[in-house]
Parts: structure tokens; sequence; C-alpha cells
């Protein structure tokens, strides 16, 4: 708890200013009714849902948007051998003229006979550049990279029997208008750092968490071996390999332990922005996204989720992982760590979906604040 309020004292006095401001729009709006949308959280349930977003942060500045969110069962109420489902749209923009616009669905069909992903969209983006592995530019010293970017990526798998999932998935990534900051330590600068990329595979899952949103027990391995090709022709392209396994625990119904380890691979010439990368709000909270990033990853995460009232949870989250430019070298590389403190509200009980709110500091002297629908993994 030390950490929590070490954070939230010295680096998070304007997001928790933001929070406040939000807080007594919604009150002085809604007046009773918001009253009566906090009792209901205890036991009704919101299949379309719309979420105000509001996140700030150095990458950021301040970025606002809308989540619309719509949460599904394709087999009805009534059949509780199907996992539900959730469609959303999403619009961001950020105050340092940042634009985000996606759409997403995962989708388990009747039964669970198949499962299906889409994540698709248009980001008028913004990152900060420290090189790879190692070296890496002291913190202060990054470089700024401004870029257009179209995505899509995707899986179909059919279900064996007893929620063993084989199928087919697919990727595919456009960075263009690429702009890069100037800078002193030319040694650092990507060397064309515009990428075309589309790639295709394998994907095979065992999936028997009892929740895709909000899991309390239950256990998922995935593993996902693609054939990348560079549609600019620059390269031959390379192959990727990810392996992800998760595991939940239940006590009495009010704490939850999550865990999550994963590696991933790639064989080939991968081009800058598309390499492998550790931090954000669900890889190693605390650090950057894309902080740390290469050839190779590996994090092992652990949460801990101890149900305080009917609708809401507090966390305890600790991770570490590292990256290598070549496999062999991948656990001989210097720990990251990162560790802190969240919120979790209830904002659907059948389905399981929870908001979270999380803060925390990783090892090299680095904050994270997030704002995210379900929980990270």
């Amino acid at each position: 708890m030390t950490l929590f309020f070490r954070i939230l004292t010295n680096q998070f006095k304007v997001k928790f200013t933001f929070t406040l401001i939000f807080l007594f729009i919604f009150t002085n709006l809604f007046g009773q009714k918001s009253k009566a949308f906090i009792d209901s959280l205890r036991k009704k349930e919101f299949n379309v849902f719309p979420v105000p977003s509001i996140t700030v942060g150095p990458e950021v500045g301040v970025m606002y948007g809308v989540f619309i969110d719509y949460y599904y069962n394709t087999s009805g109420k009534k059949d509780t051998t199907t996992r539900p489902s959730l469609t959303f749209l999403d619009f961001q923009y950020s105050t340092k003229k940042q634009m985000n616009l996606e759409v997403f669905s995962s989708m388990y069909t009747k039964h669970e006979k198949y499962f299906f992903s889409i994540r698709a969209g248009y980001y008028n983006d913004f990152e900060k550049y420290w090189g790879e592995t190692s070296p890496v530019l002291p913190l202060e010293d990054f470089i700024s990279v401004r870029y257009n970017r179209y995505q899509a990526f995707g899986r179909l798998i059919k279900n064996l029997g007893n929620q063993h999932f084989l199928g087919i998935g697919y990727q595919f990534n456009n960075y263009f208008n690429v702009k890069l900051s100037e800078t002193s330590f030319n040694e650092f600068v990507p060397e064309n750092p515009t990428s075309k990329i589309f790639g295709s595979g394998i994907v095979y899952s065992i999936d028997k968490r009892n929740s895709q949103f909000s899991p309390t027990l239950g256990h998922l391995i995935d593993i996902s071996a693609y054939k990348m090709f560079d549609l600019t022709k620059a390269t031959k392209g390379y192959y990727w390999y990810n392996f992800d396994a998760r595991k939940y625990f239940e006590v009495r119904k009010r704490h939850v332990f999550a865990n999550q380890f994963v590696i991933g691979t790639t064989i080939g010439t991968v081009p800058t922005f598309e390499k492998l990368r550790i931090g954000g709000p669900n890889n190693l909270r605390g650090l950057f996204e894309g902080q740390f990033r290469d050839n190779n990853i590996w994090t092992l995460q652990s949460e801990y989720r101890f149900e305080l009232i009917p609708f809401i949870k507090i966390a305890y989250f600790a991770s570490i992982g590292n990256t290598s430019p070549t496999l062999s070298t991948l656990f001989q590389q210097k720990l990251r760590f990162g560790q802190g403190v969240g919120l979790r509200f209830r904002i659907n009980k059948v389905k399981k979906v929870y908001a979270r709110l999380d803060v925390a500091k990783s090892n090299y002297n680095t904050n994270g604040f997030y704002i995210r629908l379900g929980d990270a993994f």
C-alpha cells in the first residue's frame, strides 16, 4: 500500500483531479439518477454499454473518447454451455492530436462450435522510441515517432471437443507517413521505419476459462505460428511464434489469483515497429508501451483480486520479463519489473465484465496509469 500512496500522491495528482471533475459533472447532471445508476450495478446487467474514457499520460497528454460495447450470447440466455461474446466500437482523440478508431468482435457461436475474433482500425498515433534491448537511450532522450497505421488481425478456430480449438489466424499492419524527431543519437535512428506486413498461420487453443472478460476459474493455453510476408518486398519476411499460458484460482468466491506466462519469438528480418514489445496496459504495466522491444520477449505476471463489496474489487499485480535479439539470450538479459494496484468496477454481473483502473511503477522509475475494460489477462 505504500507504493500506491507514493504513486498516487507524487505522480497522479492530475489524473485524480480529472476523475473528481468527471464524477462531479456526472453527479450534478444526473442528480438522483446517478445514485440509481450506482445502485443498479449491484443487481442489473448492461448489454449495450457506452463508456466514456479519459486517459492522462506522457504519451498521449489527455486522451478522451468513448467505447460502445455490446455483450451478448449467441445461443440465448438459457444456454449455459456458450460463453458470452463481445463487440465494441472505440473512438479516442488526444491533446497531442492522436486518433484511434477501431472495431472489435470476439464471438463464440452456438454451443461454442466455433470461435471468431477480429480487430481492425485506423490510428494517427505517436510513440516514444528508445531503441531495442541493449543499448537503449536514457529515459529522457527518446526519439519521438509519429505515424499513420492501418491494422487488422483475427482468427477463426473450430472446437474439436472439450474446448480444444484449432484453426487459422491472420494479421495485417501498415505503418506509413512515419516522421521521426531530430536527435543527436543517430545510431539509434531506425532504418526504413515504414512497413507493410501481412501474415497468417495456425492457431491452437485450449480455453477452459469461465469467462473471456474477467476469468476467475480455469486455464488457457494458446499457441500461434505465423508466416509474415513483407508486402513492400524490402525483406523476405519472417516467422512469428507465440505461446500464452494462463491459470486462474478462486478461493471462497472473493479471492482470485491469476497468472500468465508469455513467450514470443521471431525468425528473420523484422521491421522496427513490428518487433515484439513489453510495457503498456496489459503486459508489464509500469513500463511505457514499447519501451523495450526486440525479436524475442517473455513475461510472467500475477495478479490478486479481492472482492471488497459486491461490485467493486481491489487488485495487486506484479510482473517480470525482458526482450532479446536472439532466443538463446532471452533469459540472460537484465530483468524488467513492474508492480501496482488497482480497482475493478463491475458493469455486467451475468457476463462478469469489469472496468479497471490501475496504477503501476517499474524498476526503471517509470509509472503507468490505465483505464480499461476487462482485466489485463
